[in-house]
């Protein structure tokens, strides 16, 4: 007895994408912050190619850090706590931000991944 809801699970199956990451949008960034308030007292935006934030990871590696003195800001060096995030801010902005006053420049690689 063959099962007649076989051929619509595969015709589903066979739709699904083949992977699970949708796109993957990548950056380098060292450049002045604006100031704000808040989480954002200091923040640089991103433009990206439109995603479905409710559908992304957002990653930052770097920090923070004095352009005149050419100087990153690091763990150990008293100014630790002063470290940069990221997020979506729509679906074609990426926010890098830091809670604190201090640091002019952000430096880092940024990543955006969206999922299906």
């Amino acid at each position: 007895m063959s099962d007649p809801l076989s051929p619509v699970i595969l015709n589903k199956v066979s739709a699904l994408p083949v992977g699970s990451i949708k796109s993957v949008q990548t950056g380098i960034v060292s450049a002045a912050m604006s100031s704000g308030a808040g989480q954002d007292t200091k923040y640089l935006d991103v433009t990206i190619s439109a995603v479905d934030p409710a559908k992304c990871i957002v990653r930052f590696v770097g920090g923070i850090g004095d352009a005149a003195q050419n100087a990153m800001y690091k763990a150990g060096s008293g100014f630790s706590a002063y470290e940069a995030f990221c997020r979506l801010t729509s679906s074609t902005n990426l926010r890098i931000h830091l809670d604190a006053s201090y640091g002019t420049y952000v430096h880092g690689q940024w990543k955006v991944e969206e999922f299906y």
